[in-house]
């Protein structure tokens, strides 16, 4: 399934790919009536029923702040790989520490001063 379009122009994707998703979405959207029906638990069943499921998320995504919505993405799914299988999140990206990093800096310091001062002559 997936969702609709918000009120001006402003669109949130959602995307199930496996029936602990679909759990997972229904957990997180407070488990209304219409998605504990039984049919929708597998793959085979939400398909048969896409119109009706976009139709319902996107009613469900009109009424929350996209924003809030692809915070709590982050925190169950967690970080996202940058070339992985896993496309959700934040990468390990990791930035120095002026501190606990100096030596590290200052190694990176003369590094870009010799390839600057090698590119200019």
């Amino acid at each position: 399934p997936s969702a609709g379009e918000h009120e001006a122009g402003r669109w949130i994707s959602i995307a199930v790919t496996s029936d602990e998703e679909w759990r997972s979405l229904v957990r997180e959207m407070g488990e209304p009536d219409w998605a504990m029906d039984p049919a929708l638990a597998t793959a085979a069943g939400r398909l048969s029923r896409q119109d009706d499921l976009d139709g319902r998320l996107g009613e469900w995504t009109r009424e929350h702040d996209g924003f809030a919505l692809a915070e709590t993405d982050l925190e169950l799914r967690g970080p996202g790989e940058f070339h992985g299988v896993r496309q959700a999140g934040l990468s390990d990206l990791r930035f120095a520490d002026l501190l606990s990093d100096a030596r590290l800096l200052d190694l990176a310091r003369r590094d870009a001063e010799r390839i600057i001062g090698s590119a200019t002559q």
